[in-house]
């Protein structure tokens, strides 16, 4: 296989890698500034009282205006402690609205039973000093929610609009919360608001775990995949906190083994 070449990278991981996202928006005349580039991946060597190398990686890329205080294209790199427990899920929002290097993403993660929700900066200089480089006081925490006892969150997906994320848990479940400001602001920008994850819809039809959630570009509706060989499609707009089932796909594989001869005599 050929090396990548140039403005590609390669990066050692020296940790078993569970998930990975990456959420770009691209420089747009005239002014051909505000691109952003945000890369994550996540995972570690186990569960554990001390936890064993359990990170998610980020790397982002800002293209700031040519000549301005920040010119070029400005680099941050940094690392997040998920403690005891392995993050097997990350997905990145950006509202297209935010075009300051000022303007955080955000980034869900499923850790555990838990939906984390980080600020993740693009300007270095916003960073407090004490934060050292590849600290995880360069993400702050801005919300989380414990989906369910045992649960297990094995993946997570914005919506469009950056208002609410689907999970996809180990027990089968698919479960949909608002993201919504506790603390004043809006919910699909960055800031140091804190953010409050309320429940509005729990899906029920997956015998076995599911494996991913992603939301329709209309945001109405998610697809979910599971180890049961189903994917189903769920309206997550419905009145009670419950998601219909809109469709289901089943995988089904053809025996390729051939039938057994008869013994002989039998005919």
């Amino acid at each position: 296989m050929p090396p990548p070449r140039p403005p590609s990278r390669t990066d050692l991981i020296t940790f078993p890698a569970f998930a990975s996202t990456w959420h770009g928006s691209p420089s747009l005349p005239p002014s051909n500034k505000g691109g952003v580039s945000v890369v994550a991946y996540s995972g570690g060597g186990g569960s554990a009282k001390t936890g064993v190398f359990n990170l998610i990686n980020v790397s982002t890329a800002f293209q700031a205006e040519e000549g301005g205080e920040a010119a070029g294209v400005v680099k941050n790199e940094f690392q997040i402690d998920t403690g005891e427990q392995i993050g097997v899920g990350v997905a990145v929002h950006r509202p297209r609205t935010a075009t300051s290097i000022n303007d955080d993403a955000l980034l869900a993660a499923a850790v555990g039973d838990e939906i984390r929700i980080y600020s993740i900066p693009l300007n270095p200089d916003a960073i407090p000093d004490e934060a050292g480089e590849k600290d995880n006081a360069m993400a702050l925490l801005r919300g989380s929610v414990v989906v369910g006892d045992k649960f297990g969150c094995n993946a997570v997906s914005w919506s469009p609009m950056g208002n609410a994320v689907a999970v996809g848990c180990e027990n089968g479940r698919v479960r949909v919360y608002m993201v919504l400001p506790s603390g004043g602001g809006n919910s699909s920008s960055g800031g140091s608001n804190s953010l409050e994850l309320r429940l509005v819809s729990d899906c029920e039809g997956h015998e076995k775990a599911v494996c991913s959630v992603h939301y329709h570009p209309r945001g109405g509706a998610v697809l979910s995949s599971a180890k049961d060989g189903t994917a189903r499609i769920w309206d997550v707009r419905g009145d009670g906190g419950v998601g219909t089932e809109m469709a289901q796909l089943k995988c089904q594989i053809e025996s390729t083994a051939k039938p057994a001869a008869a013994p002989p005599g039998s005919g």
